[in-house]
């Protein structure tokens, strides 16, 4: 694996060593406006430039919009398996900069106990040359899932936990969490 320098040239040594990660729920759910709130989403996510990000409530609409604007720059990593796509389904991304990464793998962890088909999406890869582990998630809604959401919050960290020790783990997305929690 070759060593990997961010490409810009506004880069300079106080960012060399820092990694930018956004995360953005795109509220996919609620229609009213959502192409214009996709196109939106992504030019401020574009503008600030982050290695990674971390993206929850992406649905069939928006997905086309964020492929077209994100592609040439980022990967994209979908975090929702194939069989449980449908018209209203809602998923995760990750999108990570093409220009800074090298992408091992990715993998979607389904949280077997979900009433909302939610998963835990991993992405391994090396960005700026250090090894890292991207986990987005976008946990159980609502308050009387509170116990659901704790139980996937604890699978997250136990990922994380498990994770060789070797390797950077940031772990983000909607979490959903109450005060209580």
């Amino acid at each position: 694996v070759g060593h990997l320098e961010c490409a810009s040239t506004m880069e300079t040594a106080r960012t060399a060593n820092r990694l930018r990660l956004l995360s953005y729920n795109l509220d996919g759910l609620d229609q009213e406006d959502l192409i214009t709130r996709a196109e939106g989403a992504c030019i401020v996510l574009l503008d600030e430039n982050p290695e990674v990000i971390f993206l929850q409530e992406v649905v069939t609409d928006s997905l086309p919009i964020i492929r077209a604007r994100c592609m040439p720059d980022y990967d994209i990593y979908l975090g929702l398996e194939g069989k449980r796509r449908g018209p209203r389904s809602y998923f995760t991304a990750t999108l990570v900069r093409k220009d800074c990464s090298l992408v091992e793998r990715a993998t979607i962890l389904p949280f077997p106990t979900s009433n909302m088909s939610r998963t835990l999406l991993e992405v391994q890869c090396q960005i700026k040359s250090v090894p890292v582990t991207l986990l987005n998630s976008h946990l159980e809604s609502i308050k009387q899932c509170s116990g659901e959401r704790r139980n996937q919050l604890s699978q997250a960290f136990a990922r994380m936990r498990s994770a060789d020790k070797t390797r950077v783990v940031l772990f983000g997305g909607d979490l959903n969490l109450r005060d209580s929690e």
